[in-house]
């Protein structure tokens, strides 16, 4: 059976896996919004998508998620870098998985359709700045044949 949160799974399990990312964000990787008192993180969301049909069946699925490092007045060199390495860990990650790293699914294609960069000023304390940068990244992903038909 596919599942799209596979795909979810998939993205948060990368980024928690790179030693050096997580060094920068060390409160880890959250889906859709960090806990309480996190200070450095990475946040995963997915923001829209795309199910291409086929013979009444999904041929393929493109889910685009915001992938970005928020940053408590951090520093502009670790903002850069955390968004560097996010990068590097999904860019053309499809080649890098083997055959069956995400069950139910063959990853065709991961890249980033743009840049995200911004700085917020905390509503609370003004003095607090927020750094985000990351980007939107689209997955594109085949349910296999074993699970055509049967959707979770």
């Amino acid at each position: 059976m596919s599942d799209s949160s596979d795909l979810d799974a998939l993205i948060i399990n990368t980024l928690l896996a790179d030693n050096a990312l997580m060094a920068i964000a060390t409160d880890g990787v959250w889906y859709g919004a960090a806990g309480p008192n996190c200070s450095r993180y990475v946040i995963v969301n997915l923001q829209a998508g795309h199910d291409e049909g086929e013979f009444g069946d999904v041929a393929f699925e493109q889910p685009v998620y915001l992938v970005k490092s928020v940053l408590r007045n951090g520093n502009a060199a670790d903002s850069k870098t955390a968004a560097l390495r996010i990068f590097e860990d999904l860019q053309g990650l499809e080649a890098r998985l083997a055959p069956g790293a995400v069950p139910g699914y063959v990853v065709m294609c991961v890249q980033r359709r743009e840049p995200i960069r911004y700085l917020e000023l905390d509503t609370v304390m003004p003095d607090l700045r927020w750094q985000h940068r990351g980007g939107l990244y689209e997955v594109m992903a085949a349910p296999t044949p074993a699970t055509k038909g049967v959707r979770a």
